[in-house]
């Protein structure tokens, strides 16, 4: 997932992500883990991988992933 803020407390950016499942998904996702990539820069955002536990949540996700556009705004 790209666009994330960075934040150095991992609670607040993964509330964002989840947040963000639930809003694409229209549905809670079981996400197994997420880490960011990379080493922490206040001038750049990092890539963020999440892991979910059925390849039905992976499908509802990457097939509506086009409404994230409106979640970020």
């Amino acid at each position: 997932m790209f666009g994330v803020p960075e934040d150095r407390t991992p609670t607040v950016w993964r509330h964002k992500v989840d947040s963000a499942h639930r809003f694409v998904a229209n549905n809670d996702v079981d996400v197994v883990d997420m880490f960011r990539i990379g080493r922490y820069s206040s001038q750049k955002v990092r890539p963020i991988i999440v892991k979910l536990r059925t390849v039905w949540d992976k499908r509802i996700t990457l097939n509506s992933c086009y409404k994230l556009k409106d979640f970020w705004r």
